[in-house]
């Protein structure tokens, strides 16, 4: 069985470390000010996101409030091909599927028409058809747990809308 990964953790923002650290160390906006030898309004500014401190600011901002930071470098795990991907997660996508509404998922290949080539992401095509009465946000809910699952982009579409020739190469999910 292939392993799916998850995508890699949210990078923290400077602004979230800056407030965690002074939240955790208990000190106001003006308290870690006057530790850090800066205003209340540098500490406003860098927590409000409106300015990014440099890495030595921040640091510093970090160990007044009584922490230290590291950064380090680790290598990128590059996930398995989309394929593998797919294979291994196709039960719950077949689950997600039916759990949103929709029957019969099919993979397309995706179509991509005027798109720099170079920002392309990996994606995956998904012609479902819908209950009565679904509509466009039984495919945007089926769509959005798709790329949860795949960690890729999922083009979800109608199989009642989808031109009879694209279906031609369709395989059965």
């Amino acid at each position: 069985m292939v392993e799916v990964h998850a995508p890699a953790p949210r990078p923290i923002s400077a602004s979230e470390l800056i407030r965690d650290a002074r939240t955790r160390a208990g000190l106001t906006q003006v308290e870690l000010a006057a530790r850090a030898g800066v205003t209340q309004s540098v500490i406003s500014t860098y927590e409000n996101g409106r300015r990014e401190p440099s890495l030595t600011a921040l640091q510093r901002l970090v160990r007044a409030a009584g922490f230290e930071t590291t950064v380090d470098l680790l290598p990128a795990c590059a996930p398995p091909p989309l394929q593998e991907r797919v294979a291994a997660a196709r039960e719950a996508l077949v689950a997600a599927v039916r759990r949103n509404g929709g029957t019969r998922p099919r993979l397309v290949p995706v179509e991509r028409r005027g798109r720099d080539p170079l920002r392309q992401r990996e994606a995956v095509g998904l012609v479902v058809d819908l209950e009565p009465g679904a509509g466009i946000f039984t495919l945007m809910r089926i769509q959005d747990e798709a790329e949860r699952l795949l960690g890729a982009e999922v083009e979800v579409l109608d199989g009642a809308s989808v031109d009879p020739e694209r279906c031609r190469t369709a395989v059965l999910l």
